[in-house]
């Protein structure tokens, strides 16, 4: 059972961190100290290992990060766009939970309460609603974090979570035009087969993009994979740049730079040939990659299902795939 009491941490809005080094959006930086100057509520501030000073936050704008720089304009009201018209309106399956035994990042709970006021939700629980819980999880889970801001500046985001629609939660909201399944921090088993086709059937017949954990998902759903933990858990940069180039639209876009993994189960099916060389096959009407060890992208037009083991939000390389994908 995941469900887990309430958190008696206090938060405060006032206490801002962006780390312009790491680039929650951006480019990776290298593990040195540095120092950046950022524009936050109209004035300069310095910014060392992404910390700056805490500083008055309107409550009515919210903030965006996007290519390692921090901006601010007005949030959308619930169910408007912030994008252009025609932009793109996903729905972002959070498939991550909070864990209340492991602390929050304090220092983020300020950036992390506005980016969880700038989108709806929708099919939340009575322990989801809890106005701590997304900012908390946004805390906790800095992909996620990263993710959402760059789906933000594509458009609007409507969040579901995993919790919800293991437990029959229906998250389906007008004008939805893409889902992303993002990675996270549930174990398969929290999934069996049976409840992933219901949660899976659930969402809105649109083009889906899976990643990490959500890219596990769509393999364990339509090519039959098996998840099989690491001895080691995988954690860095991996150069599947080749293997990306031939997966078709619209993975190929995300081939200029190398690919951040981070993840402790991996994809196995019975590759054809049972060759262990990396490479590309068909696989029940797949484009699928296998990196010599694993399954780590799948891809398929007709099903419009794409996904990639990697982390693709980490850097602006990769996620020209994400992008590509949202454009389509």
């Amino acid at each position: 059972n995941i469900e887990q009491p309430s958190l008696d941490q206090q938060f405060h809005t006032n206490a801002i961190a962006f780390n312009a080094s790491t680039a929650e959006g951006g480019k990776p930086s290298s593990s040195r100290r540095r120092s950046d100057t950022i524009a936050c509520c109209g004035r300069n501030m310095q910014c060392v290992d992404g910390q700056h000073s805490p500083g008055a936050v309107k409550q009515n704008m919210q903030h965006r990060a996007v290519d390692g720089e921090l901006a601010m304009r007005p949030a959308a009201a619930p169910g408007h766009s912030n994008g252009a018209a025609g932009a793109p309106h996903v729905l972002l399956l959070v498939c991550a939970w909070l864990d209340t035994k492991k602390e929050s990042a304090a220092m983020q709970t300020g950036l992390c309460e506005q980016l969880a006021a700038s989108v709806q939700h929708v099919g939340v629980s009575e322990h989801t609603a809890r106005s701590e819980y997304f900012p908390s999880l946004l805390a906790q889970q800095p992909n996620l974090r990263r993710l959402l801001k760059r789906l933000l500046a594509h458009g609007h985001v409507t969040v579901a979570f995993l919790y919800d629609v293991i437990r029959g939660a229906q998250p389906h909201v007008h004008g939805i035009t893409h889902v992303v399944l993002s990675g996270g921090n549930y174990n398969h088993d929290k999934v069996p087969s049976h409840q992933l086709h219901a949660v899976l059937s659930s969402l809105p017949r649109v083009p889906a993009f899976g990643i990490c954990f959500g890219f596990q998902l769509l393999a364990r759903q339509h090519l039959g994979a098996t998840m099989h933990k690491m001895e080691v858990n995988a954690d860095g940069p991996r150069d599947v740049r080749a293997l990306a180039a031939n997966m078709g639209a619209p993975i190929e876009a995300g081939d200029a730079g190398e690919a951040f993994f981070h993840h402790k189960n991996q994809v196995m099916i019975d590759w054809p040939g049972g060759a262990r060389q990396p490479g590309i096959a068909a696989v029940g009407g797949f484009t699928v990659a296998w990196d010599g060890y694993r399954v780590v992208a799948l891809s398929s037009s007709a099903h419009r299902l794409h996904g990639v083991q990697w982390h693709p939000e980490r850097h602006d390389d990769t996620w020209a795939a994400v992008a590509a994908f949202l454009a389509s």
